[in-house]
């Protein structure tokens, strides 16, 4: 009901078609009364094709606006649904007093109801340049009511497909795909009004691709720099507000009197979307149209301008504002986030025929992090006020199961071999192989040279050959990544920053001491092409010869499809003497690889040192089109002079602080490197399985972390077992039943689980346990829980009576029978029957452990995290450097529950 009276009056609309479906947004008072209702949805429903107008996945509201993101495009019926066309429905109250939308905390001051827009057939009489602005009046008792404008039925059924054409904006139809989906973004005020809205748009080859926003989060930077400090209100307050040009109701107090605007914060602020971006075909683009970042990039464009033959990537120096988003790699997700002013951007068309009535889109930038072949999807977005630094929650899938926390801490580890009673006894030779920042690049800051950058989760490095993990905020950041479980299937919780500039940390001198320069000699001329048979020579003035002047590349990377002499700023010439060529790390002589616009340093920056044309700075581009390095290079701007055998240089990256989210690679070897990690300052995994890790030396050189239980860990069994019958029936195996945390449920060949371990057993009821038996797993003898899940299943051993020797160590004779009663005490150890080298055979690991944040939010600089997490069951939930010993135990393998984490930024 809406809010004209104590009663209210039904707010009502229809669906009129079977199986049809719509989105709404609607504005309520305190007491759930509408304001109004806006309607959102597909219009090429007939009464033969089913609706599909997508999902709204994210709502935010800032002052008089809120904000709605949301999908469309993808067709979730069997039948029906061949195009989807969005329609955004579109109007507002129809009186001045309230233009803006109606006063908080009081009844709307409207003549007549404007709840919903007109969604009746009607043909409206024409009143010249402006539409009829009637509204949808209530029906009487004989079913309709007279308004302006001829009705064309005689009944109004406010069918939302009805809404009148003045009523609503419509986006481009697109085909209905099983796969494929597109997004928007919308601002509505709170009038109902739509102020601008954004969409995403197909460009380049054909094929698809799916973008899904998953968090919105808004903010409204402060133009001050401090807030005010004192009291509020009171005789100790001697600076007014007035006088501190304050605004007077208290709310975002900063000192701004020098900056002379009448509010403390931005208009409007921004407005910030996360998701996740798919792409099945290589170069199939979800565009964004051209962003205002960077600003370098955007002069002389129109920004929002798409291009659906994606020619805009065809100049470098285009691509970091094209707004031509792809996932890296194909089929695998990848986590992205879209900047937009909150108040969109004045209208720059006369016709107003692009987005809305009075604004347009305002897309600042796009970012992309990810990592090819695997996984990563956004949950949750919050963003920090004054510094604009963004924190996206989500999860990720490893690419291999041996990459999980605790696999690989980076050092050496002696082998095991077997002693008589099935444990270990501690031999001398070393492992070989491991290697520190060994996890997994999901957000590519090792291929940005930045895989110890501050923030990262702290590897616990051990000197020497204590072989344990260290605990505490000790140690070297690793900026590689390890999932909870061993397991290339379960989802383990990240959080990301994202600096609001891109990458800063990358900025000056700094990116030079990531990336070595490579440094060497100019010559004024040399030989060059495959067979060294033809000159080369530098000039100011593009380059020629080569191989008879035939088929060599005549374009640049910042030109591509047209000459190089067609660059504004001019194209040169220059070519490098490959004989004073600096060393890589690996003690070989530099070199680039591949042909023309391919070639590995193509797009690199060079800069003249020493000698003719010292300090000269431009952009090379590879002339040579053959395979064969000749380095031979385009150069643009133009060179003043000729250099020669004086002049030295260097070549290093070039747009590493700019977006490449236009690339479907960012691999560690190419011009490309790192391109993934543009804006990341850091990210870290949330929560780790305490005790599992690969081998941790016990006093008397046995691991103390086993597969599914601790060697010094006693167990209680899960119920009364049965003895064996027959003849010779100690030897034909006596069943026990485990405790419920022994359990083997995700296994996909659970009776042979336990094989090669041997289960100690105790009819002791405290410790010490001295009494004890060592029973043998019969191999495929261990039978899974019912569904109840009361105990941990059933294991059949052969027992063997036991003296304990020292410590853990016992010694063994005969067979007999194993103690089957309820009292009886067990602990699991892990067998091999043979001598292994390395410690694959004694790793200590699960396969079950998940987590996913849900949320996230920033209060005074401190970053909160909400998620849930399961499959701990085994090895508790910890948080690096809060809780890293003890630990939660979940209560059960498959349920889920809850947690929150404080981080300080």
């Amino acid at each position: 009901r809406d809010t004209s009276s104590s009663a209210g009056i039904p707010v009502c609309a229809k669906m009129t078609v079977d199986n049809e479906e719509t989105n709404f947004l609607a504005q309520y008072d305190q007491n759930l009364r509408s304001y109004w209702v806006r309607f959102l949805y597909d219009g090429t429903n007939t009464a033969t094709t089913e609706s599909d107008s997508g999902l709204i996945k994210a709502v935010e509201a800032v002052d008089d606006l809120v904000f709605v993101a949301g999908t469309f495009g993808k067709n979730q019926w069997t039948t029906g649904t061949n195009a989807v066309t969005l329609r955004l429905q579109n109007c507002s109250f129809d009186s001045a007093t309230v233009a803006q939308g109606p006063p908080a905390n009081a009844q709307p001051k409207v003549v007549t109801l404007k709840k919903l827009c007109r969604m009746q057939t009607t043909t409206l009489t024409n009143l010249g340049s402006f539409p009829v602005q009637e509204v949808n009046d209530l029906m009487n008792s004989a079913g309709s009511r007279a308004q302006t404008g001829a009705r064309s039925g005689t009944t109004q059924d406010f069918g939302i497909l009805n809404t009148l054409a003045t009523d609503y904006v419509e986006l481009p139809s697109v085909a209905a795909s099983a796969s494929a989906q597109d997004m928007y973004v919308a601002a509505y005020d709170a009038s109902g009004s739509l102020v601008w809205y954004h969409y995403t748009s197909p460009s380049g080859a054909t094929g698809t691709y799916s973008i899904e926003p998953t968090a919105i989060a808004s903010v409204q930077p402060a133009l001050g720099n401090k807030p005010l400090t004192g009291h509020w209100k009171v005789a100790s307050d001697r600076e007014s507000l007035e006088g501190r040009k304050q605004p007077p109701d208290a709310t975002a107090a900063k000192d701004i009197g020098s900056e002379r605007y009448d509010s403390a914060t931005v208009r409007g602020g921004y407005l910030y979307v996360a998701g996740t971006v798919t792409t099945v075909t290589a170069d199939r683009y979800a565009d964004f149209g051209v962003t205002r970042q960077p600003l370098g990039c955007s002069r002389g464009k129109t920004v929002g301008a798409k291009d659906s033959t994606a020619a805009i990537l065809n100049k470098m120096q285009d691509t970091p504002c094209a707004g031509h988003l792809q996932s890296l790699g194909q089929n695998q997700g990848d986590v992205f986030m879209a900047k937009y002013a909150a108040l969109g951007a004045p209208r720059t068309d006369a016709t107003m025929t692009t987005y809305g009535t009075g604004r347009q889109p305002d897309v600042q930038y796009v970012r992309r992090t990810g990592m090819t072949g695997t996984s990563e999807v956004a949950t949750g977005i919050a963003v920090h006020d004054l510094t604009g630094a963004a924190f996206v929650v989500g999860t990720f899938t490893a690419a291999a199961a041996t990459t999980y926390q605790g696999s690989n801490v980076g050092e050496k580890k002696y082998q095991a071999s077997t002693g008589n009673d099935g444990g270990y006894v501690y031999s001398a030779a070393r492992e070989s192989g491991l290697a520190a920042n060994s996890g997994e690049d999901h957000f590519g800051l090792k291929d940005a040279n930045r895989v110890n950058a501050i923030g990262c989760p702290v590897q616990r490095f051990a000197p020497g050959d204590e072989h344990e993990e260290r605990m505490g905020l000790t140690g070297l950041p690793d900026c590689t990544f390890y999932s909870h479980a061993a397991s290339s299937s379960t989802t383990t919780g990240f959080v990301v920053k994202f600096n609001d500039n891109g990458d800063e940390t990358l900025r000056g001198n700094k990116n030079r001491k990531n990336v070595p320069s490579i440094t060497g000699r100019m010559s004024a001329s040399g030989t060059c092409d495959t067979a060294g048979a033809a000159t080369c020579t530098s000039s100011v003035t593009p380059c020629s010869g080569g191989a008879s002047n035939v088929g060599e590349t005549q374009s640049h990377v910042y030109t591509n499809t047209q000459a190089c002499s067609t660059y504004p700023g001019g194209c040169s010439c220059v070519y490098l003497d490959t004989s004073t060529f600096s060393k890589a790390s690996g003690g070989a002589q530099e070199t680039s690889t591949g042909a023309g616009l391919v070639n590995s340093w193509s797009g690199k920056r060079i800069r003249i040192t020493k000698g003719k044309a010292a300090g000269y700075e431009g952009v090379i581009s590879a002339y040579q089109a053959n395979l064969a390095a000749d380095h031979v290079y385009y150069t643009v701007p133009a060179l003043p002079e000729v250099p020669d055998h004086t002049s030295e240089f260097q070549i290093f990256g070039n747009l590493e602080p700019q977006p490449k989210i236009h690339l479907a690679s960012c691999g560690s070897t190419s011009v490309d490197a790192g391109c993934s990690a543009h804006g990341v300052e850091w990210a870290k995994v949330i929560g780790m399985p305490i005790g599992q890790t690969a081998f941790t030396r016990g006093p008397y050189g046995g691991p103390t972390n086993l597969l599914n239980g601790d060697k010094g860990q006693w167990k209680l069994v899960g119920a009364v077992g049965t003895a064996a019958t027959g003849a010779a029936s100690a030897s034909n195996g006596d069943t026990i039943v485990l405790n419920l945390e022994d359990a083997v449920a995700t296994s996909a060949t659970p009776t042979t689980y336990y094989n090669d371990y041997v289960v100690y057993l105790s009819t002791d009821t405290q410790e010490p346990f001295t009494n004890i038996m060592v029973g043998e797993v019969l191999a495929g003898q261990y039978t899974a829980p019912t569904a109840d899940l009361q105990a941990g299943g059933s294991l059949k051993l052969v027992c063997r009576k036991a003296t304990v020797v020292a410590g853990d160590d016992v010694s063994l004779s005969g067979i007999t029978k194993c103690p089957v009663a309820n009292t009886v005490y067990y602990r699991l150890v892990a067998k091999k029957s043979s001598s292994v080298s390395g410690v694959a055979g004694l790793t200590s690991s699960g396969d079950r452990q998940e987590s996913a944040p849900v949320s996230v939010r920033v209060v005074d600089g401190d970053v909160y995290i909400g998620g849930k997490f399961r499959g701990f069951d085994e090895y508790p939930f910890g948080i690096e450097g809060v809780d890293e010993a003890v630990g939660y135990k979940s209560v059960g393998f498959d349920t889920w529950e809850s947690y929150i984490v404080k981080l300080e930024d």
